[in-house]
């Protein structure tokens, strides 16, 4: 696994973090968006990662996924039978 920040280069800030992972089954690239920007809108494409964006509380670092294609994994790797739905957003918290 490798985590890489990514910066505005014009004005050096914080735009994402970027992880990749690479395994036997393929490599998977995954942003968390640290500008602020907004999730998009329920009828968006909805991805193996989702879409994550996240903020800093302290020295942990909080992370809210959404749009992530049903049947896959959550952030957690939880299968989705340990994951659950909100049924007014597309979030998933896992309970494994």
């Amino acid at each position: 696994m490798r985590i890489s920040k990514v910066v505005d280069d014009d004005t050096q800030q914080l735009i994402a973090y970027k992880i990749y992972r690479a395994g036997a089954g393929g490599s998977d690239i995954r942003m968390i968006w640290m500008d602020g920007r907004p999730h998009p809108p329920e009828y968006a494409a909805h991805t193996w990662p989702g879409f994550s964006t996240g903020e800093w509380e302290g020295a942990m670092l909080t992370v809210h996924t959404t749009h992530i294609k049903e049947g896959g994994f959550n952030a957690t790797a939880c299968p989705p039978a340990t994951a659950r739905r909100s049924p007014s957003t597309s979030s998933a918290t896992a309970t494994c």
